[in-house]
């Protein structure tokens, strides 16, 4: 790409500007050429609201063509591809604006020479609304600096590399300062340098597709400003970056970046145009003076999508049952489960089986969960037509570690006849082991067997198979209650009579739940990143999410009555800058700019920050809780803003919560502490010390996690507990008991090997919880399980003989107990789940 015209032009302060129109496939010398007096214009295309975070811009001028050798442009541009021509403007010697040439809003004389060519350029902040936030033809993957995915989006405007130099000019410029509680506040550093987020956070999923796709790279952009309340334009050859807030002030730190992400320079900017009726700054007469309303609330709604399917928008059938999502997943401690659902379909043709139709036939599959390098192993057997399966464990993945799940089907088709069977899967992981930054999910048909454990030849069949409506989803806390949709941050104006109210919605945030797929990061490298906690503003002590900052910021700003003034400014001034005039400081909303006359008319605001709010926070489970519990279609709600789409998902069978209810209240509670909690008759022991209980409200979704402070009695009709109500919860709000109790040290299994000369196993002092195994490594023997050695027994005689049978027993212990083993000979493995 070379420049293909030129022109230089003054201005009224005797700044000097050079147009350059640049042609992609052009490579001979430049033709000067004049433009209409006066017609250099940027226009800076704001919104209608203080906080509105894209500011795109364009540039204008009136090209005149004078000969054949000018209008050649007109002739090109009707059949040039987007992108072939970009206007370069430089003042005094440095950039100060560049862009894309729109072909389909010029507009040019129908007359004889010379005449004017109206040429319009745009910055490519709007066109990325159509382009996707993609890594070439793959999606990007893993935690990137916030800098980073800013930086990915303006990259891929294609005038970028053609005007700036990939490590040494200048692109983007960034002044933020909120800061979080970890992060050390320099001149140096910056907020959005030291912020990660997942690239997952930006995959989107359709209801009518089996496809990922991604979000744009303006809603990229939009949703890291909309965190930050912050906005993007482009100004002094650089998109800049910056907190409204910020620019309250009367000067600020600025940090530069080059298109591959060097850290340039951090610069201090002064913001004010002096606007006192002299020739370097007037107020034209003729303007008018408007109010933006005094706000009630503002509210930011987090979109955290917690009860996110791992498996959306793949698809797993006999051709394809291999797939590696990359979300990443944190094990909580080992708190954290996973549950599968889905329906399997089996369709299999009987090309050559021989064997009775009355045998009953079930196809093996194995289904691979890798997360962290460890992977679940469930084992099987099968005997006398039952499918008996080992426990569940995660292992060091082999490879082939994998849980098998033995499908039975019955009638088998005669030779030439075809059966379709479908099975309903639900599987649920014993707690994570290891944290990941992705998940690899696999299923195939591995076998056939008969009712009798032999084998059948798979290939006397012709199979195909489809699991329908995967589902893989993470409980970080063990269980489905504690997971929500959006948090809700709300700051209210102390002067209640106001009636306006400002939402924002965004997919970043602190997530609290560890699994959130949005939550910022903070660290100074990948491989040292923590979930951020609080944030502050400038010297404030971080105290607050920076949803919370953000509600507040947004409120202060527009406690009363915030003054608007629409008119023309005349002097020697920078446009970006704020102007003084002596009682107020104004802020751009939307102007343009003439470049050669000094002019420039708009609206700005009022720039007027003050006390005077609370702030509330309301976590919700799901946005629809009527949704039935089959639901397992993806549902999108209708756009909100201008380009945040919330995935709405509907819930698979085990997160249904009325199911899973211990009880309900049967009183209503109002928001605030609490001791006790009104419900239904309780036995002895159902909640005790230490437990965890949510209570969520089954109209809004709202939840709130108490703790149990005195273990219930029989017939009693209120549990006590600790712990504050968010917000007021009705007759009938569900009470769920989390799976992870007492103490909450987690679940954990003890697997001892013993033999005839050693028999006991020692459980641990504490609650012992669920189930034990006993793996039989001899042929022959009848085993008794006592808690006294050769009685007391806990489970029948049993029989075995076959090596590795297995016997389960799921029994309660409130204290520390010796099970012993006896009547059995060889050894066996003893496996114990407790919490």
């Amino acid at each position: 790409m070379a420049v293909r015209y030129t022109c230089t032009v003054p201005a009224f302060n005797e700044d000097e500007f050079v147009i350059e129109i640049w042609d992609s496939a052009f490579s001979d010398t430049p033709v000067a050429f004049d433009i209409a007096e006066h017609s250099l214009i940027i226009d800076y295309k704001g919104g209608s609201e203080r906080h509105d975070p894209l500011m795109p811009t364009e540039c204008n001028f009136s090209m005149i063509i004078a000969g054949a050798t000018t209008e050649a442009l007109i002739d090109d541009m009707a059949a040039a591809a987007e992108g072939r021509f970009t206007v370069r403007v430089e003042r005094n010697g440095s950039l100060y604006w560049c862009g894309v040439i729109l072909a389909d809003v010029g507009r040019y004389e129908d007359k004889y020479y010379p005449y004017n060519f109206d040429i319009s350029a745009t910055d490519g902040i709007g066109a990325l609304k159509d382009v996707e936030y993609k890594n070439g033809s793959n999606s990007y993957t893993g935690d990137a600096r916030l800098v980073s995915h800013i930086l990915n989006c303006l990259n891929k405007l294609s005038h970028i590399t053609t005007h700036y130099d990939a490590s040494t000019e200048p692109l983007l410029l960034t002044a933020l300062d909120w800061w979080e509680d970890s992060m050390t506040k320099t001149t140096d550093a910056d907020p959005l340098y030291l912020t990660w987020a997942d690239h997952a956070t930006f995959y989107i999923y359709d209801n009518d597709s089996t496809d990922k796709k991604h979000r744009s790279c303006y809603e990229v952009l939009e949703n890291i400003l909309k965190t930050f309340g912050a906005r993007i334009t482009y100004n002094d050859g650089m998109y800049w970056v910056e907190q409204i807030s910020v620019r309250s002030s009367d000067s600020f730190y600025g940090r530069r970046y080059s298109r591959d992400g060097t850290v340039l320079v951090t610069a201090t900017y002064t913001t004010a145009n002096t606007v006192d009726q002299t020739v370097s700054g007037s107020r034209m007469a003729g303007g008018s003076r408007e109010f933006f309303p005094p706000l009630q609330l503002a509210r930011v709604k987090f979109l955290t999508y917690t009860r996110q399917n791992y498996l959306a928008g793949y698809s797993f059938n006999d051709t394809d049952g291999t797939q590696t999502i990359s979300k990443p997943v944190n094990y909580n401690g080992g708190a954290a489960v996973m549950n599968l659902t889905g329906g399997l379909q089996i369709t299999y043709t009987n090309d050559a089986y021989t064997g009775n139709t009355t045998d009953q036939l079930i196809f093996v599959f194995e289904i691979r969960i890798v997360i962290g390098g460890k992977a679940v192993l469930r084992q099987y057997q099968i005997q006398n037509f039952s499918v008996n399966y080992f426990p569940s464990t995660w292992e060091t993945d082999s490879g082939s570690t994998a849980i098998s799940l033995a499908v039975p089907t019955w009638p088998t088709p005669a030779i030439g006849s075809t059966a379709t069977y479908n099975f309903p899967v639900s599987y649920t992981t014993p707690p994570l082991i290891a944290n990941g930054s992705n998940v690899a999910f696999e299923i195939e048909l591995v076998n056939i067997k008969k009712y009798n454990g032999d084998s059948v030849f798979t290939g006397d069949f012709t199979i195909t198979w489809t699991l329908n409506n995967p589902w893989l989803e993470i409980y970080s806390y063990g269980h489905p209650s504690l997971n929500e949709d959006l948090i809700n941050y709300t700051s209210l104006n102390d002067d209640a009579t106001n009636t306006a109210v400002y939402e924002v919605e965004t997919l970043l945030g602190d997530g609290e739940n560890p699994n959130t797929i949005g939550k910022l990061k903070i660290g100074t490298s990948s491989i040292s990143l923590t979930d951020a906690d609080v944030w502050g503003a400038g010297s404030d002590t971080p105290s607050m999410h920076i949803g919370e900052l953000l509600s507040e910021t947004i409120v202060g700003g527009q406690l009363v009555p915030i003054l608007k003034h629409i008119g023309t400014f005349y002097g020697d001034f920078t446009a970006w800058r704020r102007f003084n005039d002596g009682t107020n400081t104004w802020l751009m909303l939307q102007a343009r700019h003439n470049c050669l006359r000094n002019e420039i008319d708009g609206v700005w605001f009022e720039t007027n920050y003050g006390t005077g709010y609370s702030t509330t926070k309301v976590k919700k489970t799901i946005k629809d809780p009527w949704l039935p519990g089959q639901h397992l279609t993806t549902i999108k709600s209708a756009s909100s803003g201008s380009g945040t789409l919330p995935e709405l998902v509907g819930n698979p069978s085990s997160t249904v919560l009325l199911p899973v209810a211990s009880t309900s209240t049967t009183a209503e509670k109002a928001a605030g502490s609490v001791t006790s909690i009104p419900v239904g008759t309780l036995s002895s022991g159902d909640f005790g010390v230490g437990d965890s209980l949510t209570i969520v409200n089954p109209m809004s979704g709202t939840f709130d996690v108490l703790t149990v402070t005195s273990t219930s009695a029989a017939g009693a009709t209120s549990i006590d507990v600790s712990g504050s109500l968010s917000d007021d919860y009705p007759i009938g709000s569900y009470i769920i008991k989390s799976t992870l109790s007492g103490t909450g040290a987690g679940v954990s299994v003890i697997t001892n090997t013993i033999t005839t000369g050693s028999n006991s196993v020692g459980v641990p002092a504490g609650k012992v919880l669920e189930y034990f195994t006993a793996i039989h490594g001899s042929s022959s023997g009848v085993l008794i399980v006592g808690t006294t050695n050769g009685g007391s027994e806990i489970m029948d005689y049993a029989n075995f003989d076959t090596s590795g049978y297995v016997n389960q027993v799921m029994r309660y212990f409130s204290t520390a107990t010796t099970i012993y083993f006896t009547g059995f000979t060889g050894s066996l493995t003893v496996k114990l789940k407790v919490a």
